[in-house]
């Protein structure tokens, strides 16, 4: 090849090219363009299509956490989240689950030995602190979501969805020397002070996340904790009510092992046929001859309490924050194995929520074939032929109140299920949460009691929300301390603000999953 051929190069089929030879990459400029493609990727996609969001505060609690310590009781070991805000002056807490009150989540100063959830080490006035004394006071984040930012493009908001949106006012304050004016206002069109007549004036606007509850048009109304839309109630979907359930007992986590702070199970005239295990909390019932149920009703008042607003200093329904409401929407799960039934219709388990004027049973037979048979005060509404529950297997049942709709599981699996119309005023206020037997000797391993979530009112005479066309209602799960839709002049957001929906948890990892609904 001649010196003027190896200037001007070859083509691909050997023949001389006609021009010069392109200039090759090197491999250090094909890797640094990838990573400023891939940068501009991820900045757009944060821009138009999904972002991550810290939340701040925990009006979203327990669905959602703002920044908080994780506490176990020493009582009976229950593990609960409790904003770092929210402990009384000696770090006083409440445990949810067995009532005990300790002084366990302090705010004192603590110079631990980092990473302090690691080692849970450290030294506060003059004295050393470790172990589950120290772990209990260590802050942690509040969790951190994902938001589509594109998906309202492509269809309408939905009911119960949680959202990110902007807070519809601006806060604003008044920067000129001497001047103390700061407020918030709906609108900055043509704003000035309105003390000092200044447009010298610091701006500013915040992300909120909350739970998308009225639609443009509807009318809403909170009556008895639940929501009414245009006078009907507004039933949550299963998946949604899955993440709102709120814990009230687990027997797994035992209140006895030290102090019995309030007596769990109520016996009533049954004493003599059911024994507890004061170890692990199980219930062994002898009710091989009972014609009718021997039964334990849970021993307090079901309250709108939340573990997370731990700053009060009475009982739930003293005078804090929460627990100053009685709740009707439960649920009570029930890991039981049966040891010998008689062979009778009557033989099986009864799971009972009672809700104002509405007593519902949840029938499962044992020993024999039949029917499950959910009843409200005695008479049956609904009905399925089930397999009995029988000796040496383990089963599991779950009875659920929520939104004027009952459902009844078996293995996890629903069978029978219930519509009705509720009191939206809890004109009788009769609640109470039991399990039953008769005809049968068995062993209930675990119980579990929760509650739904209790939206309250908002403060002063307003009964009702009215929303425009373009507007949207929105409040916090954790409803008795969320500055919501209810506190605002006007309580709806404009479709303007909406920045996207939260559709996943990422963080803490043990919370990790999706919001949505399944839609």
């Amino acid at each position: 090849m001649t010196t003027l051929e190896r200037h001007l190069g070859s083509s691909a089929d050997g023949r001389a090219g006609s021009g010069p030879v392109p200039h090759r990459k090197t491999t250090l400029r094909d890797n640094l363009e990838s990573i400023a493609i891939a940068i501009l990727l991820v900045l757009a996609l944060r821009q138009m299509v999904m972002e991550a969001f810290k939340i701040p505060t925990g009006s979203m609690a327990p669905t959602l956490l703002g920044e908080h310590k994780e506490v176990r009781c020493p009582n009976c070991g229950w593990v609960f989240r409790v904003g770092n805000n929210k402990p009384g002056p000696r770090g006083e807490v409440l445990c949810q689950n067995c009532l005990y009150r300790w002084q366990g989540a302090g705010t004192s100063d603590i110079v631990f030995r980092k990473p302090a959830w690691l080692w849970n080490a450290g030294r506060t006035e003059g004295k050393e602190i470790s172990g589950r004394d120290a772990a209990n006071r260590v802050d942690r984040w509040g969790s951190r979501i994902f938001v589509n930012k594109f998906i309202y493009q492509l269809r309408k908001p939905r009911r119960w969805e949680v959202i990110v949106f902007m807070y519809p006012y601006y806060r604003v304050t008044c920067q000129e020397p001497g001047c103390r004016w700061e407020g918030n206002i709906r609108s900055t069109a043509k704003l000035e002070c309105p003390d000092c007549g200044s447009t010298n004036l610091k701006i500013e606007r915040k992300n909120f996340v909350k739970r998308l509850i009225g639609l443009p048009g509807e009318e809403i109304v909170i009556g008895n904790g639940d929501i009414y839309i245009d006078g009907k109630i507004a039933r949550k979907p299963p998946a949604v009510q899955k993440r709102m359930w709120q814990h009230v007992f687990d027997s797994r986590f035992w209140p006895g092992k030290k102090e019995e702070v309030f007596r769990v199970w109520d016996f009533g005239l049954d004493e003599g046929f059911v024994s507890v295990d004061k170890e692990d909390g199980s219930l062994r019932v002898a009710a091989l001859d009972a014609e009718t149920p021997v039964e334990a009703t849970f021993g307090h008042a079901i309250k709108d309490y939340y573990s997370y607003n731990g700053d009060q200093n009475e009982e739930p329904g003293g005078g804090g924050k929460s627990g100053k409401h009685e709740v009707g929407d439960c649920r009570i799960e029930a890991e039981l194995t049966v040891e010998e039934a008689r062979a009778s219709p009557s033989a099986g388990v009864v799971l009972r929520i009672v809700e104002d004027e509405h007593d519902f049973s949840f029938f499962v037979p044992a020993g024999q074939a039949g029917r499950a048979v959910l009843s409200d005060n005695g008479r049956p509404v609904a009905e399925a032929p089930v397999e009995p529950l029988r000796p040496g297997k383990k089963e599991t049942l779950a009875l659920e109140n929520y939104d004027d709709r009952v459902v009844c599981t078996i293995g996890g699996t629903t069978v029978v299920e219930h519509e009705y119309t509720g009191n939206p005023t809890a004109a009788m206020p009769r609640k109470s949460v039991s399990l039953g037997v008769a005809g049968a000797r068995l062993v209930f391993r675990r119980v579990r009691i929760q509650r739904d979530v209790y939206y309250t009112p908002g403060e002063g005479p307003r009964t009702g929300y009215q929303l425009d066309k373009n507007s949207y209602l929105v409040l916090g799960d954790n409803s008795p301390d969320s500055s919501d839709s209810r506190a605002w002049p006007e309580p709806g957001v404009p479709a303007e603000n909406l920045i996207g929906e939260a559709f996943a948890i990422f963080w803490p990892i043990e919370d990790l999953g999706l919001l949505t609904h399944g839609f």
